[in-house]
């Protein structure tokens, strides 16, 4: 039988792959992580000619459902979009960490990249990076 898209894991191969993609920034970063994710999202779009449009979160009213989305940062405002995405999945936000099973990860001192089906059309995928340490973020867009 033929596996059913909810059967198979949701993989950044449907992020990186898409023939579209939307990189939402995060407006209410602070300024030094703002411009650090405005590099890490150019640096991404380079050599991706009409494919990759760079948005900020208060430059949208929604989502779109026809495209890969790429959300960054812990202050994304469609950071939710991704929780609702992720709910059968043992993970749990605070304002300072993310807890994956057993294991806590703070804000602070962990790189995190999820992805998961956009709930708005589970054929393209959201995908979350944040990174609270700016001189490490060009390594995240290799």
């Amino acid at each position: 039988r033929r596996l059913h898209r909810n059967e198979i894991p949701p993989a950044f191969t449907k992020a990186f792959g898409a023939a579209k993609v939307l990189i939402v920034l995060p407006a209410k970063a602070n300024s030094k992580i703002k411009k650090a994710y405005e590099r890490l999202a150019n640096n991404w779009k380079k050599g991706q000619q009409g494919k990759v449009a760079i948005k900020f979160d208060d430059q949208l009213q929604s989502l779109p459902d026809d495209r890969a989305v790429w959300l960054c940062g812990w202050e994304n405002r469609y950071r939710g979009t991704l929780k609702k995405a992720l709910k059968d999945y043992k993970l749990v936000f605070t304002d300072d960490a993310l807890t994956i099973g057993t294991a806590e990860l703070s804000r602070e001192k962990h790189s995190m990249v999820l992805t998961a089906r956009n709930p708005a059309n589970p054929q393209h995928a959201i995908s979350w990076v944040s990174n609270e340490n700016e001189s490490a973020l060009p390594g995240l867009g290799r």
